[in-house]
C-alpha cells in the first residue's frame, strides 16, 4: 500500500487495475477487515479497478487480462474522441501526410523482384 502511495502521481489521469494475486495462499475472504478496508479504499479514491487472481491455479487470470484490455480499449476510445472533438470536423486537421526525403544525391529506381513480375504476367495472361 505504501509503495502504491508513492507511486501513484505517476498514473494520474490513467485507467489502473489493481490486482489482489496469490489468492489460492490467502482467499480475499481471509484478509483481515481492516486491510480489506485500506484496499477498498484506495480502490475508491483512486477509480481504479479491483481483480483477484492466482497464477497457480488459474483463477482470475483471463479476467484480469480481458479486463485490462477491455478498460484500456475504452480509455483510448474515450482519448480519441476528446481529440476528435478539440480538433473539430475539418478532415484535414486530422490527416498527417508524410513527405519522403532524399537520402543524398544518389538517384534510385524502383526495385521489382523477378518472380513478382513472373506471377504478374501469368495473372494478367489467365484474365485474357
Amino acid at each position: 500500500m505504501s509503495l502504491f502511495t508513492s507511486i501513484k502521481p505517476l498514473f494520474k489521469n490513467k485507467p489502473l487495475v489493481i490486482v489482489l494475486n496469490k489468492t489460492d495462499l490467502k482467499p480475499y475472504s481471509a484478509v483481515s477487515q481492516n486491510d480489506k478496508t485500506l484496499i477498498e479504499n484506495m480502490v475508491k479514491e483512486n477509480n481504479n479497478y479491483l481483480i483477484q487472481m492466482s497464477n497457480q491455479s488459474g483463477d482470475g487470470v483471463s479476467d484480469v487480462k480481458s479486463s485490462a484490455c477491455d478498460i484500456l480499449t475504452e480509455f483510448r476510445f474515450a482519448n480519441k474522441k476528446k481529440t476528435e472533438r478539440a480538433i473539430g470536423d475539418n478532415v484535414l486537421d486530422k490527416i498527417y501526410v508524410a513527405q519522403p526525403t532524399g537520402r543524398g544525391e544518389r538517384s534510385r529506381k524502383a526495385n521489382v523482384p523477378d518472380t513478382f513480375l513472373v506471377e504478374r504476367k501469368k495473372e494478367i495472361d489467365a484474365e485474357k
